[in-house]
């Protein structure tokens, strides 16, 4: 019997610091920590698939920083929702 060690990654939410396993969906992670991702299609029991695309978020790494900021509710990402929602 192994045990599998996942790495944890850190990164911001919405400007929050969050941390979660290596290979965590955003969706569940963002819910970890009290943010609702619009979504239509997601089932955490099935392969992430991108069938409606309202879950879009908007991922930005400042250039020499290893940090991930996640915004979830930018212009960007409610423009893209309501592009593919209409």
């Amino acid at each position: 019997m192994s045990t599998v060690i996942k790495k944890i990654v850190n990164f911001k939410i919405n400007g929050e610091e969050a941390s979660a396993p290596e290979g965590t969906v955003i969706i569940e992670a963002a819910k970890q920590y009290g943010v609702e991702v619009t979504n239509l299609c997601y089932n955490r029991k099935l392969k992430p698939f991108a069938a409606c695309r309202t879950c879009m978020v908007d991922i930005r790494t400042p250039e020499g920083k290893k940090r991930t900021s996640l915004l979830l509710h930018s212009a960007r990402c409610r423009g893209n929702r309501s592009f593919h929602l209409y």
